[in-house]
């Protein structure tokens, strides 16, 4: 994460330095920025034009602070090789978990991962029929955003002698929004079913 971070830096140290002549920035914002600065520039640091950059990077990106991640953050290896794919990295090796990876042809220009939450998982149940509920919060989505599209990635590991019993391989999965949480009076939540397969 920290070489990634020094190289994204120096890259936008050497686009700064050269004025946008690499052409990451259109004429028009870069017009803007250049004109005051070069006045200026001949008696700024490079600290200080380093810091200047990072403010101009986090206001486009509506971020009042640098993110800091948890040195514990997992990233998920569908998500890293979503992101090989479209930096338009080779895979060196099969996609994560042995799924092929395709380009999305959506609108979406953000990506996100969930985990379920283990503490809401309700455990399979004892009359001979199992299902599991797996709750996502999705919550820290910013209310400005609009959901375009998702999508849901199941990997578990293979039972073995599972085509001896032919009903012990199909699964059907329902994907509800939870439109009212469940309450102390309504122990079920008031659902809307989005998907079936």
């Amino acid at each position: 994460m920290v070489a990634v971070t020094r190289s994204l830096l120096a890259l936008l140290l050497c686009q700064a330095l050269l004025g946008g002549a690499a052409g990451l920035m259109p004429e028009v914002g870069r017009r803007r920025f250049i004109e005051p600065g070069r006045a200026a520039s001949a008696a700024q640091r490079p600290e200080d034009l380093l810091s200047e950059f990072e403010l101009r990077l986090l206001h486009m990106f509506g971020l009042k602070r640098r993110p800091s991640p948890g040195k514990d953050v997992v990233i998920p290896p569908y998500m890293l090789d979503l992101y090989r794919l479209h930096a338009g990295q080779q895979l060196g090796q099969p996609p994560a978990l042995g799924f092929p990876l395709e380009r999305a042809a959506s609108r979406a220009n953000t990506v996100r991962s969930f985990h379920h939450e283990e503490v809401l998982e309700e455990l399979p149940e004892t009359s001979g029929k199992t299902s599991r509920r797996f709750f996502f919060n999705l919550t820290s989505i910013p209310n400005e955003e609009s959901i375009t599209s998702a999508e849901l990635q199941i990997f578990r590991q293979q039972v073995h002698g599972a085509f001896e019993n032919n009903s012990s391989y199909h699964h059907r999965i329902n994907i509800y929004e939870i439109i009212k949480p469940a309450t102390a009076t309504s122990k079920d939540p008031v659902t809307r079913l989005l998907d079936t397969r």
